[in-house]
């Protein structure tokens, strides 16, 4: 990773454009209940078109190093040796990974012409709460006391316990196309601990996705839970209560802990598979790179993980086609020279993704830091996160929760 990290010294979030809001040179400090506004505030100015990074000989990872520590299923937690908790990739399906293109033909052959859209007005997507809970991650903390007598991560300046879509939010940021942001809460706990969850006054997010009002969309993001039904088997298909893994990330002196979904698991391969399902697609189009830049990003935190891909009609929603990805090959076409530039989105270029994610854990954790040095680190305090399509980040202190 030491091409990557030296990049971080030519990005715009460095210490010199770190101010506290109504500090500015020569600027006097205002008195009453703005200064203590200003005075909570930390904003750092971006600037996307900053984050250039050369296209990497072998593949960037997201984390210095990582691991997985656990499977959390039904509110318990399991040791690594349970994989038949997870879907497991139908047959064929897991044999694709590691067949010829002719082979691949007659393996998806029985699946194709599969409505997708079927039965998609009886789906209950997960609540908010359920989406947004680290209770995996709760789970296995105190567990790990318990084992060893110690705080989890102790040694570390900071411990983040997240699910894996808030990061993975963040990190597509700058690929986005038309303006943006992420709005989260950052709780600390005395010690090291910061729980970084959706901020619940951002409700840009409730009428998205399948919980959309507008049919068709629903229909379409529908497809995707649909596939999973269709391309997995579980050994109980009644419930399909989604299992969990537990993720352990290392950057620098900061140590992340996230709930990650696992949609299905290879027993071929012995990979863990994201599936998606999209409509018929090409790398040329800027759209759908993004999605693909997406998928790659999501994989990232997880050493051992494949995409398959389902194709369907956007019209009748049948699957027309199954593909795999393994990270190494996504990675290749994503960075392929053949594809039109895409400037103003940084060509979603997913070397630059790295860049950047790393370069926003180390901002976050700095100036959090600085933060609590203020306020204080004896007792729990509260922090909103607002990052946006351009790289600007503010921090707000939003007082002792207590």
């Amino acid at each position: 990773m030491e091409e990557v990290v030296n990049q971080l010294e030519a990005l715009s979030l460095s210490n010199d454009k770190r101010r506290v809001k109504g500090q500015r040179k020569g600027k006097k400090k205002k008195h009453g209940n703005s200064r203590a506004r200003d005075d909570h505030t930390v904003v750092i100015r971006g600037n996307k078109q900053r984050l250039k990074t050369s296209h990497h000989k072998n593949m960037p990872q997201f984390y210095d190093s990582a691991k997985t520590l656990g499977i959390f299923h039904d509110h318990k937690l399991y040791e690594m040796n349970r994989m038949d908790l997870f879907p497991q990739l139908k047959d064929p399906i897991a044999h694709i990974a590691k067949s010829t293109p002719a082979e691949k033909t007659q393996l998806v052959r029985p699946f194709l012409g599969i409505s997708l859209y079927e039965n998609h007005d009886k789906y209950s997507p997960m609540t908010a709460k359920e989406l947004d809970t680290t209770e995996a991650c709760s789970t296995y903390l105190d567990q790990y006391e318990n084992s060893h007598g110690q705080k989890y991560g102790e040694d570390r300046d900071f411990v983040i316990v997240t699910a894996r879509h808030h990061m993975i939010d963040l990190a597509i940021l700058p690929f986005s196309r038309q303006f943006t942001n992420v709005n989260l809460l950052c709780a600390y706990t005395p010690g090291n601990l910061l729980e970084i969850s959706q901020d619940p006054a951002d409700n840009t997010n409730d009428k998205v996705g399948v919980n959309t009002d507008n049919p068709i969309l629903k229909k379409i993001c529908f497809s995707g839970f649909a596939l999973e039904d269709i391309l997995t088997e579980s050994a109980n298909d009644e419930e399909r209560n989604p299992t969990f893994l537990i993720v352990e990330n290392e950057i620098a002196n900061t140590r992340l802990l996230m709930r990650c979904e696992i949609d299905a698991y290879n027993p071929i391969t012995s990979h863990y598979t994201e599936l998606k399902c999209y409509a018929k697609y090409n790398f040329g189009n800027p759209n759908h790179r993004r999605k693909l830049l997406k998928s790659w990003i999501q994989t990232g935190v997880i050493p051992t993980t494949d995409i398959v891909i389902g194709v369907r009609d956007t019209e009748s929603g049948c699957l027309q086609d199954v593909r795999c990805y393994n990270r190494n090959l996504l990675y290749n076409k994503l960075i392929s020279k053949s594809l039109p530039r895409c400037d103003s989105e940084l060509n979603y270029d997913p070397a630059i993704s790295v860049v950047w994610y790393r370069s926003l854990i180390n901002t976050l954790t700095t100036t959090i830091a600085s933060l609590l040095d203020k306020f204080g680190r004896d007792e729990p305090q509260l922090f909103s996160i607002k990052v946006d399509n351009n790289c600007n980040i503010r921090i707000e202190h939003r007082q002792n929760p207590n």
